[in-house]
């Protein structure tokens, strides 16, 4: 399966799972439940893709180091 730029995650290049890009509500997104990481969005930024999803394996993995430290 092909994934659409807006379907993929700007971090790991996986599918992100957004809502929005599926064509369903945004209220039913995995990300209303769950804190972005600002270090994360702001890589996104970097390359360009702000308008693009990052998906909840990456927020979680970086959500999960920061409750380690």
């Amino acid at each position: 399966m092909t994934l659409s730029a807006q379907q993929s995650c700007p971090i790991c290049g996986e599918a992100n799972g957004c809502a929005i890009a599926n064509n369903a509500e945004a209220s039913n997104c995995w990300c209303m439940e769950v804190n972005i990481p600002e270090e994360l969005i702001e890589q996104a930024n970097q390359r360009g893709d702000m308008k693009r999803c990052i998906c909840q394996a990456c927020a979680e993995s970086v959500n999960s180091l920061a409750k380690e430290l």
